[in-house]
């Protein structure tokens, strides 16, 4: 698409450059075309596309500086996150039914799971928008909206179901849906075993940790070792073999990688 857009533009260019000194050309993209030419059509009808509901992960950050003199500072992270909500979470299956009549009570009312596009306002002096947003702009770059006319808040994008119904929750208001995709069958067993294989080998290559060294020597404590691998196999239910938990940073970073490609492999350009 990028290729076809600065052929348009250098053909554009030929163009301009061959035209007689008392000749003008004015140009207009198809988009602006059909606005005008269909003035009562919604620009927002265009089918629903699934790619749009992706979005990355979110970095943003909350508080750029604090004095900590008296104070001590945490460092958090998920362990395999992305993991846990492939194994989990629930997740669509077969083909899905489209609905482009259904109204907003017809929404709220009913149990939907799928993917939507739709109209929403956002509430003011939310600190943690729910629903991530991008708009584009000629120049190929984004901006973030801070306008606060009511109508000029209102955003319009596709969405899982998971993510409008929590939006809902904290304030959204959703004014009209375009399109929705429900899928009747779901199940939470999809990536399941996919997960558990390669978990088992992660934490069995990570070792007991029972000291810095993260056990690429023999053990200090090897009861302390033990209490702490069957606390991993109580609380996780991986059955991982104790002779085999042991330090091994190879086979830690493909159990890693496969896990995590599991998911990104879903982010793939097309």
């Amino acid at each position: 698409m990028k290729e076809l857009y600065n052929e348009t533009k250098e053909r554009l260019k030929i163009i301009k450059d061959n035209l007689k000194p008392n000749v003008k050309i004015h140009t207009i993209w198809e988009c602006e075309f059909d606005q005008q030419k269909y003035p009562e059509v919604d620009p927002h009808l265009k089918p629903i596309d699934k790619r749009d509901a992706f979005y990355g992960g979110r970095t943003e950050t909350i508080q750029l500086y604090n004095n900590l003199s008296d104070l001590k500072g945490r460092y958090v992270d998920f362990c395999s996150l992305y993991p846990s909500v492939n194994k989990y979470c629930k997740y669509p299956i077969g083909h899905p039914i489209t609905y482009t009549d259904i109204s907003v009570d017809d929404y709220i009312k009913n149990n939907y799971f799928g993917i939507m596009k739709c109209k929403i306002l956002p509430p003011k002096g939310l600190y943690h928008p729910v629903l991530p947003y991008k708009q584009s702009t000629s120049d190929n770059t984004h901006k973030l909206l801070l306008d606060y006319v009511e109508h000029e808040r209102v955003i319009v994008g596709t969405w899982s179901t998971i993510e409008i119904d929590k939006a809902i929750e904290k304030g959204y208001k959703l004014q009209k849906i375009y399109e929705l995709e429900h899928f009747e069958k779901t199940s939470t067993d999809i990536f399941k075993l996919y997960v558990d294989t390669f978990m088992k080998y992660k934490q069995e290559a990570s070792g007991c940790k029972c000291d810095p060294k993260y056990c690429k020597n023999d053990c200090k404590n090897d009861k302390e070792c033990k209490q702490k691998i069957q606390y991993i196999i109580d609380n996780t239910a991986y059955d991982l073999d104790i002779d085999k938990v042991k330090y091994n940073s190879g086979l830690r970073f493909i159990a890693k990688i496969c896990l995590n490609n599991l998911w990104g492999h879903f982010g793939n350009e097309r």
